[in-house]
């Protein structure tokens, strides 16, 4: 689908977000993004999902048992999304002389994340997390 997250982050913090299916809970998505600068998630399944979001500097991730772990070795904060982003197509008609036409809308969303001294500025409702939740 041509559809998209549009992620933008502040200078003062890396990121790391995963697009989680609400079905599933299962990761369909796993992006880092440099502080200062932004990444568009594309073509996203149809579906519902939510976001877990690690904050901070210095990014390390390994695989173990075959998944891949990551955290922020300085400054570290954990949050998870309340809110969901539904990517399902909505479909609709629209009466015209004559009869009807099919139409339809492809939903993207855009975020912008930033952390002021360890106070998160997001207009997106999040919960704290652990670095295992989010790892999970």
């Amino acid at each position: 689908m041509d559809n998209y997250l549009e992620i933008s982050v502040g200078d003062n913090t890396d990121v790391v977000v995963k697009l989680v299916s609400r079905k599933t809970d299962k990761c369909i998505r796993y992006v880092y993004v440099k502080g200062n600068d932004e990444y568009r998630i594309t073509n996203i399944p149809q579906g519902e999902y939510y976001l877990k979001i690690a904050y901070g500097k210095n990014w390390r991730q390994k695989e173990m048992e075959g998944k891949i772990v990551g955290k922020f070795l300085t400054n570290a904060q954990y949050e998870i999304g309340t809110e969901t982003l539904d990517y399902n197509i909505i479909y609709g008609s629209k009466e015209y002389t004559g009869g009807y036409s099919q139409n339809y809308s492809i939903p993207s969303y855009s975020v912008s994340l930033n952390v002021v001294q360890f106070a998160t500025l997001n207009s997106f409702e999040t919960d704290t997390i652990s670095e295992s939740e989010f790892n999970e």
